[in-house]
This record gives structure tokens, C-alpha cells and sequence, in this order.
């Protein structure tokens, strides 16, 4: 091999070392790059599970106080039946004593 030959040769060699260095360089920052979304993506499902299991909670709070509620509501109920009889039943005693 002559001279000129081993010259071409390690300039093309230069080149193309320089020219994977580039794409070695691009690569690593699409990388850093995707490694970085790929965290936040992350970070905002560990948000929405988050917020989702804190609204189950929520969810299941609010379905335990709406039995309680219910209940009272039902109790309240038959106490005013219970009160509704007892006013007819002294109207009817009062109309009675009244004859």
C-alpha cells in the first residue's frame, strides 16, 4: 500500500470516526431525552393512580355516610309517623272528652 493510499485511508477513517461520534453523541441525547419523558410520564401515572385511589376513598367515604344518612332519614320518618298517630290519636281522645 502507498503512501497516498494509507492517507486516504486514515482520513476516511477520521470521517467516519467523526461521523459516528456525531451519531453516537445524537443518540445519547435522544436517549437523556426519552429518558426523561419516559420519567415524567411515569411521575403522572403515579399521580393519577394517586389521585384515583384518594377519590375511591373519597367515593367510599361518601357511601358510608350516605347509609348513615338514609338511616337517620328513615328513622326521622317513623318518628314522624309515630308522632302523626299520636297527634291523631289525642284529637280523637280531645273530640272524645269534648261529647
Amino acid at each position: 500500500m502507498s503512501r497516498e493510499d494509507l492517507i486516504k485511508l486514515l482520513k476516511n477513517y477520521s470521517v467516519l470516526k467523526k461521523k459516528h461520534e456525531t451519531k453516537i453523541n445524537e443518540l445519547t441525547t435522544s436517549n437523556t431525552n426519552f429518558s426523561q419523558t419516559e420519567q415524567q410520564l411515569r411521575n403522572q401515572i403515579a399521580n393519577e393512580q394517586s389521585k384515583y385511589s384518594k377519590l375511591i376513598i373519597e367515593f367510599d367515604l361518601n357511601k358510608s355516610n350516605q347509609s348513615k344518612l338514609q338511616e337517620e332519614l328513615n328513622l326521622t320518618r317513623q318518628s314522624l309517623e309515630d308522632i302523626q298517630l299520636q297527634n291523631e290519636t289525642l284529637k280523637i281522645s280531645s273530640q272524645n272528652l269534648q261529647d
